[in-house]
């Protein structure tokens, strides 16, 4: 009986590996749901934090019932210490973190990728060929995204074209076309690896995907992973010849070396002359026009978040502003330069990953993050040195073409928020571990004071991982449903939705806007101002410095006649967005009650001029006409005078004197002035040009 058992666990252990990958590569990519604002973030996290769960739980088993088999030797390598160094870290930093449900919901996604890349570590030891393995699996996934892609592609071009806008209606399983295109570059790793490594069947489908992916990545348009591809294939042929004697290069491993970079090359003309048949090869030009000059359209932006969140960084050089906390920070540093200065857009990220780390997790996260990927290259050095087996080396330096992109396209987007993209990360990251661990073997570790020591606490946190991640996804359908009402204006439903979705680690949407924003601008459009201003204070708590939250808070204060919070809180809107127009509205209400008529007109000449809200120009003929009404009583010239009534009877009139003086960057009063002497000279020829000197000399015009 014992035997049986024994046997029977013998076949699970060699099962679980094959439902592991299957789990991570061939499912959990392909989760997706259209109830929650991104249909595959928190579905893909709930899901994968289940699996993990379930097969950490399943391991656990295994080992306490068969240790003989196992052997955890390998999470004593240096990256796992450094893995779990930055897992410190991030944990200490969300104690000084703003917004602290973010923090632990971040947190946790770190853990639970964590925890896989032991998983995955621990259960690849077990196997012999494993890179050959996962690479089958992930050429599976390649060509099942890959002709998912290509319909999406013909779909469109056949239906409007195919150009640089409708790119991004081409997504695959993604959120977005610039994410498809980075998990597809990613996988480039595993399908060249094939294409040397692998025979027969296996080795076709290699190259069916590499092209197919290759093909992809030049329509998608997205710079960062060209860059990226380009800068991994130029340090790939360094490696090459740096070793070129660990990898036996001769004059036919040249011409092999030639001929896929010729092939490659090809391949990149057909996609784009594909491109040029359904659309214009145009774009291709301004696509590459940001190398030289990143001073334009988002190349500027990404350059202005860089610059504030190295100021982030200066500011909390040591704990950071806490796990996930980066998004409630920036815009106390100003929105200048940003689309989100008009408070329609909220950033979530730096579009840099090690910027993002170091701003909330301190110089010291940052160290630890960075050694995990030095551990890596340090394996794939010492793997091409030392190792006999040439399918070994070859391993090695494609495994490192992924990681050396991966951290390209770190540089200029967010891959370490999307589940697919540490997954594909982690499991190179792990065949290179386990690759140097079995060639540079550890005494075996089959102690169960080590499983209980780690894996019961593991457990547990998992368990706490699956709720928060759970929880999240329940709180983003009850969000989207309210989006619907309230773009419908049924407030009541609004809330009621809004009510659902909050929760202790749901406090904002996608967007960084707290949900009781949303409850009290609803509650306000039911008059129910007193709920609404313990909506917005609620608020305030959640995201200190969210323009809409500060504006509508100010507002509240205002109507209960609490006269200086209000200010206080509409200045501090402006202190982040200078040109926010709800803020400089209020207070120029606010200064024109006070009878401030000057501080009232200079709150309104800082709104853009080309403003469609519909206060501005209600607002401004009222100040307009108070400001030329005094400016006429200080005069002692009768014939200005009666000029300047005439302009003040003319709002047209007023507004383009306002708008010349803010062009030319003087006094509303003496533009007032210059109008009025023209008007009188030329127009009327009321005044002689002698007269008009005078006037001129008189008032400094």
């Amino acid at each position: 009986m014992t035997k049986i058992s024994n046997k029977a666990f013998i076949t699970g252990a060699n099962l679980f590996t094959p439902v592991l990958l299957t789990v991570c590569i061939l499912i959990t990519p392909f989760i997706f749901s259209i109830s929650v604002p991104d249909p595959a973030l928190s579905p893909r996290l709930q899901f994968f934090s289940i699996a993990i769960f379930s097969l950490s739980l399943i391991w656990v088993i295994l080992y306490v019932r068969n240790k003989e088999i196992f052997d955890i030797s390998v999470l004593r390598r240096n990256i796992f210490k450094f893995y779990l160094g930055y897992i410190i870290i991030a944990a200490i930093s969300i104690g000084f973190a703003t917004n602290l449900s973010e923090g632990i919901f971040e947190w946790f996604k770190v853990f639970v990728f964590f925890v896989f890349f032991c998983l995955m570590s621990l259960s690849l030891t077990r196997i012999k060929n494993f890179p050959d393995i996962v690479s089958k699996f992930v050429i599976i996934f390649t060509i099942l995204i890959a002709l998912r892609g290509f319909y999406e592609i013909f779909s469109i071009a056949s239906v409007s074209g195919l150009n640089h806008q409708n790119s991004y209606f081409i997504r695959a399983f993604s959120s977005h076309r610039n994410l498809y295109s980075q998990i597809l570059f990613l996988t480039l790793s595993f399908t060249v690896y094939g294409i040397f490594s692998l025979r027969l069947y296996w080795r076709i489908a290699s190259i069916v995907g590499s092209i197919m992916v290759l093909i992809l990545i030049t329509l998608l348009l997205t710079r960062s992973v060209w860059v990226a591809f380009i800068i991994s294939l130029i340090v790939l042929f360094i490696i090459l010849f740096k070793f070129w004697r660990a990898f036996s290069i001769n004059r036919k491993t040249v011409r092999y070396l030639f001929i896929f970079l010729a092939i490659t090359i090809i391949i990149i003309v057909s996609g784009i002359f594909l491109y040029a048949k359904f659309g214009s090869a145009e774009v291709f030009k301004k696509q590459t026009y940001w190398i030289e000059n990143y001073k334009i359209n988002s190349s500027l932006e990404r350059v202005e978040l860089w610059k504030k969140t190295i100021q982030i960084s200066r500011d909390h050089p040591i704990t950071g502003v806490g796990m996930g906390n980066w998004k409630f920070i920036l815009p106390s540093y100003g929105l200048k330069n940003l689309r989100s200065e008009t408070g329609e857009l909220h950033f979530q990220r730096p579009h840099n990953d090690f910027l993002w780390v170091l701003s909330e997790n301190g110089i010291a996260g940052l160290i630890f993050y960075l050694l995990i990927f030095l551990s890596f290259f340090y394996y794939v050095i010492k793997t091409i040195r030392n190792s006999d087996i040439y399918k070994d080396k070859l391993l090695a330096l494609t495994m490192n073409f992924g990681v050396t992109g991966y951290m390209i396209i770190a540089l200029f987007s967010f891959p370490k928020e999307r589940i697919e993209h540490q997954i594909f990360l982690l499991i190179i990251l792990t065949i290179i571990t386990v690759k140097y661990h079995t060639t540079n073997k550890l005494p075996a570790i089959k102690n169960k004071i080590h499983l209980n020591v780690f894996a019961i606490p593991a457990l547990i946190l998992l368990l706490a991982g699956i709720y928060l991640a759970s929880s999240r996804k329940s709180s983003e359908k009850h969000i989207a449903k309210s989006y619907e009402y309230r773009k419908m204006q049924k407030w009541t439903k609004e809330i009621a939705e809004i009510d659902l979705a909050l929760s202790p680690f749901t406090t904002v949407d996608a967007y960084a806007t707290p949900l009781t924003w949303y409850r009290g601008e609803a509650n306000f459009m039911l008059n129910n101002t007193d709920k609404a201003l313990y909506d917005f204070r609620q608020a305030y708590k959640v995201h200190p410095n969210h323009l809409h939250v500060l504006n509508n808070l100010g507002t509240c204060y205002e109507l209960n006649g609490n006269r200086e919070p209000a200010k206080k809180l509409y200045l501090k809107a402006l202190k982040i967005s200078p040109q926010f127009d709800e803020s400089l509205l209020n207070l120029c209400a606010i200064y024109y009650s006070e009878n401030k008529i000057d501080s009232a007109y200079q709150m309104i000449r800082k709104v853009d001029t080309t403003s469609v809200n519909t206060r501005y120009n209600k607002f401004l003929h009222v100040i307009l006409r108070t400001k030329v009404d005094e400016f006429r009583n200080s005069l002692d010239e009768h014939q200005l005078n009666k000029t300047l009534e005439r302009i003040r009877n003319d709002f047209g009139w007023m507004q383009k004197i306002h708008i010349a003086s803010i062009k030319d960057t003087i006094d509303i009063e003496k533009q007032l002035l210059l109008d009025s002497v023209f008007l009188l000279e030329s127009v009327d020829s009321t005044i002689s040009s002698e007269e008009s000197q005078r006037l001129k000399n008189k008032f400094n015009l």
